[in-house]
């Protein structure tokens, strides 16, 4: 690594399914495209939270260990979609000002619309710095 590289970003995946039938394959598989996606980032891939579960976020056991274990496992989370993280706006918004705090990012493969702008301003500012650093 020369001056201007920066680290590999050490990133979790937290994947959540209805529970049912096929729940736990539809898990996998969530976990696995997002798994792949962080390997053509070149994130470094430290910790999955993956559960079935229709509960409010606070009573996810899965989501609680990402919370506990952000501030020093990881800096960025990767989830399919807000919802994967909780349906409720509020709820939502708590969760990633709580991630922030510790300086955890979220990357959201399909965020709402309401959330979409933010999101692509703080995507092109994350590319820009890797473009520095590969340069």
């Amino acid at each position: 690594m020369n001056d201007h590289q920066l680290p590999p970003r050490r990133a979790a995946v937290y994947a959540r399914e209805a529970p049912g039938r096929r729940a736990q394959i539809r898990l996998e598989q969530r976990v696995g495209r997002l798994a792949g996606a962080l390997s053509r980032l070149g994130a470094h891939h430290v910790a999955t939270y993956a559960e079935c579960s229709l509960a409010r976020p606070w009573a996810r056991s899965g989501l609680c260990r990402l919370l506990a274990e952000a501030p020093w496992a990881f800096d960025l989370v990767v989830v399919d979609s807000d919802a994967q993280l909780a349906a409720d706006r509020a709820d939502l918004r708590m969760l990633l000002d709580q991630l922030a705090q510790v300086d955890v990012q979220v990357a959201v493969g399909r965020p709402s619309a309401g959330l979409r702008a933010a999101r692509l301003v703080g995507n092109l500012v994350l590319a820009d710095l890797v473009g520095e650093a590969l340069r």
